[in-house]
């Protein structure tokens, strides 16, 4: 393997789903064993294999470690102690990894704001745990140009930046947020309000009053407006003519100074006109549309935005 695990080679102990392995003969050397089953009568088994120059750890027990040996007979003993000591160093980071990934991961999401600040190798680790967590067995899918990514943009100033991963998956960090997404497109929709519709992330209906005031709820005048109002995603170059900004803004410039994270940002709810005018982004922006302060409305929109377990 290429991590401080793999090189460590074999352990005394592995522990499996549901069971360890002990291997209680890793400091005898085959002549020793072979010794002590002859010397007691012992009848074993060997694997045919042992004997097939085909395989590297053959070649390698047959022909490379009886030449270190002729330098030091005891060569075996200090390739098992450096195997300890890098098996001590691999309980120590791993350790030290967990507690760091388990305090700052929650609901599938990774805050990098204290994480970015760690030392590269550290942080490669964490990277390597969220990538483990979700690609569990087909981890080895990744590769080192996919970790040196990832650590490219967790350190980055930028603050929505994506990479492709193996599976039609990406890594998305919006802010300080890191997750792992199904890479899929993003399906345009449009549909029309009657009295309600059921968004990604909520409801939009039409309600007869509330004493709500925020950017929740929507009054509008349909002398104002064409009619029938439609809920549909973001599209390229949409602007909003914002409530008492006497101007327009783009939508995405809102989604960036609102914090939207990235993922989200295509599919977001827009209400809009049959004229395709901007009234309403739900729970974030009011238009020039809404006359709660006139009090000359006969249309009231309300969002239910659902409950996130963050």
């Amino acid at each position: 393997g290429s991590s401080i695990d793999g090189y460590s080679g074999f352990n005394k102990v592995s522990i499996r789903d549901g069971y360890k392995i002990l291997r209680p003969l890793i400091y005898l050397s085959k002549e020793e064993i072979y010794k002590y089953a002859l010397d007691n009568n012992i009848e074993y088994r060997e694997d045919k294999t042992n004997n097939s120059d085909k395989y590297t750890r053959n070649r390698y027990r047959k022909y490379i470690l009886p030449k270190l040996k002729e330098e030091n007979i005891n060569v075996h003993k200090k390739f098992l102690k450096y195997s300890e000591e890098l098996n001590d160093s691999y309980i120590f980071i791993n350790n030290y990894i967990n507690d760091i990934f388990n305090k700052y991961y929650i609901n599938d999401i990774l805050d990098i704001s204290y994480i970015k600040t760690l030392d590269d190798f550290i942080i490669k680790k964490i990277i390597f745990k969220l990538l483990e967590k979700h690609y569990n067995k087909n981890i080895n899918l990744i590769n080192d140009n996919n970790i040196i990514e990832i650590l490219n943009i967790v350190k980055s100033n930028k603050p929505n930046l994506s990479i492709d991963l193996p599976n039609d998956y990406i890594i998305n960090k919006s802010y300080d947020k890191l997750s792992i997404l199904e890479n899929k497109a993003i399906n345009n929709y449009k549909y029309e309000l009657i009295d309600e519709v059921k968004v990604f992330n909520g409801v939009i209906k039409k309600v007869s009053d509330t004493n709500l005031t925020n950017n929740f709820v929507c009054h509008l005048n349909s002398k104002d407006i064409k009619l029938p109002l439609y809920i549909r995603n973001r599209k390229d170059g949409d602007y909003i003519e914002v409530l008492g900004l006497n101007g327009k803004k783009k939508i995405k410039d809102i989604f960036i100074d609102e914090k939207i994270d990235r993922n989200i940002r295509d599919k977001y709810p827009i209400v809009v006109d049959s004229n395709d005018n901007i009234v309403w982004i739900p729970g974030i922006k009011k238009s020039k549309y809404d006359v709660l302060k006139l009090k000359n409305y006969d249309i009231i929109l309300w969002y239910e935005r659902e409950v996130s377990n963050e």
